[in-house]
């Protein structure tokens, strides 16, 4: 049906895009224990560090470093637990991807969907340009992984 090319570009987009799924989770992941033992002063060091730039306006840089650099204890615990879990789906999913575990693929495609649906509601709200690139590299994801799941579940053709 396709040739060969086509079939190992596809192989290596795969490859890579579960990769980089699987670094992203380990970051998450990493930064979720990261936050359960940083301070709110480096928290709030840090956020001023990266919006200093984005944000050249006095006012707002201090409004953001104290939204994010200093949460109080639910909003923190939110995000531990936010990036933990989703840190550990993506590492799990990448693995099982990666290894070519058959029940790694629908699973992959129903998370990566929700979680592209719901990026698609926060664009339409936000109109954010990196929004929009997450659930255009989510959606790429998915056909890539239920192209390589059709592939693996062809006879004959690995």
């Amino acid at each position: 049906m396709y040739s060969r090319f086509h079939e190992r570009f596809v192989h290596i987009a795969f490859t890579a895009g579960v990769l980089a799924k699987g670094i992203w989770g380990a970051m998450e992941t990493a930064g979720s224990i990261f936050l359960v033992f940083a301070s709110a002063t480096l928290l709030a060091r840090i956020t001023a560090a990266f919006t200093a730039a984005e944000f050249s306006d006095g006012f707002l840089t201090t409004a953001v470093t104290e939204t994010i650099g200093g949460p109080s204890g639910d909003v923190r615990l939110f995000g531990i637990i936010y990036l933990l879990l989703h840190g550990i789906v993506n590492l799990i999913l990448s693995l099982g991807l990666l290894r070519h575990r058959l029940w790694a693929f629908p699973t992959a495609i129903a998370i990566i969907s929700s979680v592209a649906a719901y990026q698609t509601y926060q664009f339409a709200m936000s109109a954010s340009v990196f929004v929009a690139g997450l659930t255009l590299f989510d959606m790429v994801m998915v056909w890539l992984i239920w192209h390589k799941w059709q592939h693996l579940l062809a006879p004959n053709t690995h």
